[in-house]
């Protein structure tokens, strides 16, 4: 009994050579997205967490977005894939971003890339930052109550239960303060009034968004062999 068995290498490395021309920018959207989307979780449920107190999981939410391009724009992931495709079918080459969402006003309030990078924060009215005495402000789960902050302190108030807050000299240092009492005394500290703070860093946005190579690397393995296998199956 004789048994013959004749594979043709060169049409196997050739139709691979079409497959991967022809699913590569596929292959490459899927592994960008995947590896955006598990960088991101990882900024969300370990960076974040390591660096505060989330007292407002909702918040979380708000850490950080992916966007296509250089704009502070948030996508759906439909919107990224659709953009993403067009821009690897047209121009061979995409761009992702994973941005502080906090910034997105405008209005310069990049809170967590301040945390990320450092620095020091300024009076936005060049006067006073009102930093608030833990003591006395309890924080909730949306920040400092209204009725707690600082306008809200030193608006003029009526009533017998009024406890309107001014502000003193103290040491040498600016603090809004207010009565426990009608009596005079004692004086309850509420915030110190300084022209800047200084912000470490303490919030790893930036080191943990540096696992992304090693995630599209792995996604991209992942992609290809599933796609390559799939249809090399159907055809040998």
């Amino acid at each position: 009994m004789k048994i013959t068995a004749k594979f043709n290498i060169h049409n196997l490395i050739k139709d691979t050579r079409q497959l991967e021309k022809k699913h590569s920018s596929l292959i490459v959207r899927n592994a960008f997205m995947d590896a955006a989307f598990r960088t991101q979780r990882l900024i969300r449920l370990r960076a974040y967490p390591k660096a505060f107190n989330p007292r407002n999981k909702g918040h979380v939410k708000a850490v950080s977005a992916i966007g296509a391009g250089e704009s502070n724009h948030i996508y759906s992931k439909p919107q990224i894939k659709k953009r993403l495709t067009r821009r690897l079918s047209s121009q061979r080459r995409a761009d992702l971003k994973i941005f502080d969402a906090t910034g997105r006003d405008g209005k310069g309030k990049e809170y967590m890339e301040r945390h990320a990078r450092g620095g020091i924060k300024t009076a936005i009215d060049g006067r006073h930052i009102a930093v608030p005495n833990p003591q006395n402000i309890p924080r909730k789960t949306r920040g400092v109550r209204k009725s707690l902050r600082p306008t809200q302190l030193l608006a003029p108030k009526k009533g017998p239960r009024a406890k309107p807050g001014f502000i003193i000299k103290k040491g040498g240092k600016d603090l809004i303060v207010r009565r426990t009492t009608k009596k005079r005394y004692p004086l309850e500290p509420m915030y110190l009034l300084v022209p800047s703070v200084r912000i470490p860093r303490s919030f790893p946005f930036y080191e943990d968004g540096s696992q992304f190579t090693k995630l599209f690397r792995a996604a991209y393995v992942k992609e290809y062999n599933f796609r390559v296998n799939r249809i090399i199956k159907k055809k040998y």
